[in-house]
Formats: C-alpha cells, structure tokens, sequence
C-alpha cells in the first residue's frame, strides 16, 4: 500500500482476467482505502495475524500498536465487504497459539486461515533459531485424527505448497513415471487452460504420502 501505482497494477490485472490479492499487515487500510481496493479489482487481502493478542502479536511484529492497527483495518474491510483472511508465520514463540489464533480469525469473519513456516531470509534472516523443527511440526501432525487432513498438511510441508492450490489436486495431477506433480495455481485460474502448470519433482517422502490418497480423482475430496 506504500506504492503509489498499487491499484493501478491491480487493476490492469483485473483486466487481464487475473484474481487480484493483496497482502498487507493491516495498519495502513481504513474505508476509503478498502473501497479504492475494491474498485481497482482486487478481490481478496490477507492480513499478517502472528499473536493472539496484542501483546505476542506487537512482540513479534517488533511494533507497537501493531495488533490494534490490524484490527482497525480488517474492520474497515468489514464494513466496506471487503473479504479478508488472516495469514499466520509460525515460530517456537507462537506454536502454541494456533488454535487460539484460529478461533481469533473465525470470530473476525475470515474468510480463511492460511499458516506459514518461517522462512529466515529477508527481514526474517536474524529470526532462525525461532523456526520450528521437523520434529516440532511431526509432533503437530500426529496429534491430527483425520487422514486426509494429516495427509495434506504432511504434503504442505514437503513441497511447499500454498494451501488452496494443494487441495485442488487431482489423482491425474500425479505423474508416477517421471515422479511430478503438475501444479496449477488457482489464483491465476490456469486449470484447463493453455497456460502450462508448474512442475514438481517428489521424492520417496511425498510418494507415500501420495499412495495412500485416492488412485482417481481428487486427492483430497473433503478439502476442496
């Protein structure tokens, strides 16, 4: 929201027929800010929530008053219908909030939830040793019942996908001889379009992940 020519660029996307998002902390947006957005075609804006209160939230953004402008402008997007969801960096110092977090989300009207491990580059590089380990996130994974759900977070974590395109993966997606996986983006609208998905390449991890969901059809049938 910093840069003069924001809603310019997002709506010479909307023109070209792309689904146009913003990602912002939430400080910066008030109503006439959400409205221009909506008029300049953006459809969606993701909101950096990393604290269930103002207190963890302010802690690790590093500012204070952080958590109090966030809730300022997901309230100007509720009132101007805007959708919104919240976006969440899990650390060792809020691993133990994401339910929390969670419920803060669902009672602001989020449209979803989308969690994100820590990557230390960027202003993140001096933030490493608070990564959560693999045995940290293993730990989080076996304490989910659901196999399909334990199946798509495990996926989540191997290649890196983002949350919605994983979900809409189809059995057919899945190429067994070359080991990838052809790899759509939903917010560009390429499936079954002549725009090439993206491919990744899995190793034996992600093959017995894969073989144990359907052998047709969606893999993940409930998420979708």
């Amino acid at each position: 929201l910093l840069r003069p020519d924001i809603y310019d660029v997002a709506s010479y996307g909307d023109r070209k027929g792309l689904r146009m998002v913003l990602a912002t902390n939430g400080t910066l947006v008030t109503q006439a800010v959400s409205r221009r957005m909506i008029e300049s075609g953006i459809k969606r804006v993701s909101v950096s929530i990393d604290g269930m209160d103002k207190a963890s939230h302010d802690a690790f953004r590093g500012v204070p008053g952080a958590f109090a402008g966030a809730m300022a402008g997901i309230e100007a997007m509720k009132n101007t219908g805007l959708e919104f969801q919240i976006n969440t960096t899990i650390t060792k110092d809020n691993l133990h909030q994401i339910k929390d977090i969670l419920n803060l989300s669902i009672g602001l009207g989020a449209a979803a939830h989308h969690i994100f491990l820590l990557v230390p580059t960027g202003r993140g590089k001096d933030l490493a040793n608070r990564a959560i380990t693999a045995e940290e996130h293993a730990a989080i994974i076996g304490r989910e019942t659901n196999p399909e759900r334990r199946d798509f977070y495990e996926l989540l974590w191997y290649t890196g996908a983002a949350q919605s395109d994983a979900a809409f993966l189809m059995a057919e997606d899945v190429d067994w001889n070359n080991r990838t996986i052809a790899y759509s983006r939903m917010k560009l609208k390429s499936r079954g379009t002549a725009i090439k998905p993206a491919l990744i390449r899995f190793g034996e991890e992600v093959a017995v992940i894969l073989r144990r969901r359907p052998a047709a059809g969606a893999l993940f049938p409930y998420l979708r």
